[in-house]
């Protein structure tokens, strides 16, 4: 191969489908640094080489914690009417993550203590972005995106100096394959209130930021865009039928690529779409579909795909489960089936509660040397069916301190559901006595 030139092994490699990349990145190093490059990746997925099925799919995360670390499930969805497949699972060092949608094939994640991470789920390649060089920083949050003009992909990142107020956000930039972050100018204008990550579309990052005084409501709020390639920001004005709503119940996401503010009242999403500052009507924002329950809360769910026809939700839905389809036309749901899901064991074994209960089922994991422990809870109803869960990475000092944590963290979630009969399963014996005696002095 040494004999071929590269111009032709780039044309050879581009027309593979994403399997036989998989297996030619292993041949040498000549290959593994095409199939590897930012520019290659973006190509191969622009000319369709993988085929629709490879290069149309959707990529989806589940997050399991273990004793000694966590694994990143990536689920690929081709089609909305067809099955979604683990197409693979990342290790990494155990904590909390937050993975953003995907781009162009690559997926990025950060965590609690701000290692980021990029991963190609078809290649099964998973690389960690330098640290950034940010002392007296906290890490709050990451968005990931594809700047069109340099042919590359780019990670933000939002840090708050410890101690200081929200105004005093330094926001960091970083190229893949660079190996350094830069400083962008921030300006107090555009705060980052509730670190949620950032939604990137169309070349923008975007975030929900507020102006005024947080301890005094009601605040308003507007939608701070940031250039990718310009790297500048501006504001956006909500749809006027929103901004005075209380910006808590309200998130961006992208559908189609397009911008999209979904408004959340427990049962019912309406979504908003916007349509730029350069279209020809005065208003921005168009209102698009509505998905509403007749008797279960939908606001765990985030839409995240959308056919015309179908919207697809991933997050939990009592009744239903991680993943479900909303017809806007019909009005009906249906759970998507998940190939592959490794967590079955997780809910097996587990004795359903009476009658008219609800039973918390609480859990954690404890790492002695980092004091890092994460809490689970599982909440089902006298059928056995699954009516609620979370979990989350928390500092602590022991063991039975994560339990206790766990079994709060179960009450906090059945008060929020307006759920009153109901039963604690704990496996640590001392935590459920302490409970015990507490209620019964109480």
């Amino acid at each position: 191969m040494a004999s071929i030139p590269s111009a032709i092994i780039f044309d050879i490699l581009i027309q593979l489908p994403v399997k036989s990349l998989a297996r030619f990145k292993s041949l040498n190093k000549l290959c593994c640094s095409f199939i590897t490059d930012p520019h290659f990746i973006y190509t191969h997925f622009n000319n369709g080489a993988g085929g629709a099925d490879d290069n149309n799919r959707l990529i989806l995360s589940y997050i399991e914690h273990r004793n000694l670390d966590t694994v990143i499930h990536f689920l690929a969805v081709r089609d909305i009417d067809e099955l979604a497949v683990v197409e693979y699972s990342a290790a990494v060092s155990f904590g909390s993550y937050h993975v953003l949608p995907s781009s162009y094939g690559l997926v990025c994640f950060f965590g609690l203590h701000g290692d980021v991470y990029v991963c190609n789920p078809s290649i099964k390649q998973i690389a960690r972005l330098p640290d950034i060089d940010a002392e007296g920083f906290l890490s709050l949050s990451c968005g990931f995106g594809f700047d069109e003009i340099s042919g590359n992909h780019k990670v933000i990142k939002f840090l708050e100096p410890v101690g200081a107020s929200v105004d005093d956000l330094g926001i960091g930039i970083i190229s893949m394959g660079d190996n350094r972050w830069r400083s962008i100018r921030y300006h107090p204008r555009f705060r980052f209130p509730n670190h949620e990550p950032p939604v990137f579309s169309g070349g923008f990052f975007y975030w929900i930021t507020w102006e005024g005084n947080l301890g005094s409501q009601p605040c308003s709020f507007s939608i701070a865009s940031f250039d990718i390639e310009k790297e500048t920001l501006e504001a956006i004005s909500p749809p006027e039928s929103v901004a005075e709503k209380n910006w808590y119940n309200l998130y961006l996401v992208e559908l189609g690529g397009e911008l999209c503010l979904v408004d959340v009242e427990r049962k019912r999403m309406d979504i908003w779409i916007f349509k730029g500052n350069n279209c020809e009507s005065e208003e921005n924002w168009v209102r698009g579909a509505s998905i509403v329950h007749e008797s279960e809360t939908i606001d765990a769910a985030r839409p995240v795909e959308f056919n015309g026809v179908e919207i697809l939700l991933h997050g939990f839905i009592r009744g239903l489960g991680q993943l479900n389809c909303y017809n806007v036309q019909t009005g009906s749901f249906r759970e998507m089936e998940i190939k592959g899901f490794p967590f079955a064991f997780f809910i097996n074994g587990l004795d359903p509660p009476p009658e008219g209960t609800v039973k918390i089922n609480c859990d954690s994991s404890f790492i002695h040397t980092s004091k890092e422990a994460c809490i689970t809870v599982v909440l089902r109803d006298s059928s056995g069916n699954i009516v609620g869960g979370t979990s989350k990475s928390v500092f602590v000092n022991s063991a039975s301190v994560a339990k206790a944590l766990a079994c709060r963290l179960g009450v906090v979630t059945t008060i929020r559901n307006g759920w009153s009969n109901v039963i604690i399963e704990s496996n640590n014996l001392g935590v459920i006595k302490r409970l015990s005696s507490q209620l019964l002095s109480n």
